[in-house]
């Protein structure tokens, strides 16, 4: 395992906000509500549901 330490170095806003976007992924939930209920009858990693 390799171990990284926190950077102490200051940065503009400019390239917060740069390294910001860049590591910012989207992600779409396509599940319906009756693929939802129908996964609560098997074994899923999340049971409260609601």
């Amino acid at each position: 395992m390799r171990i990284v330490k926190a950077s102490t170095k200051s940065i503009s806003r400019t390239e917060l906000g740069k390294k910001i976007t860049d590591g910012t992924l989207f992600l779409s939930c396509l599940m319906t509500y009756a693929q939802i209920e129908k996964l609560r009858a098997e074994k899923v990693m999340f049971s409260d549901l609601e």
